[in-house]
């Protein structure tokens, strides 16, 4: 729950009640530095609900990747190289050029 609870990393992490801690209240994401407690080095961030919903979508995409289809020929998503790259879109120029370099090094 963003609105009342915040993040302490100090000590090995842990949650806490952003409601007992007067400056940590305005934020929506509340992470507590862990050299000056009291401070919100999260406080300056913004959009945090389209953060969340990118990363509730892209659990959802990668459990899909995981779990196998209902059907032995149901295909959920395109074939990728790797589960990760469900979500994780790399452009076709950008995978060239990579091999290009690869191939160029590979020669040395």
């Amino acid at each position: 729950n963003y609105n009342n609870t915040g993040i302490r990393i100090h000590n090995g992490g842990s949650f806490f009640n952003k409601n007992e801690v007067s400056e940590m209240k305005g934020s929506m994401l509340c992470i507590e530095d862990p050299f000056q407690p009291g401070n919100d080095i999260a406080r300056a961030s913004y959009c945090m609900f389209i953060v969340k919903e990118a990363f509730k979508l892209a659990y959802t995409w990668l459990r899909r990747a995981v779990i196998a289809p209902r059907k032995p020929n149901e295909q959920v998503f395109p074939m990728t190289d790797s589960i990760l790259g469900t979500i994780v879109k790399v452009d076709r120029g950008i995978v060239d050029y990579r091999n290009w370099i690869k191939h160029k090094l590979d020669s040395f």
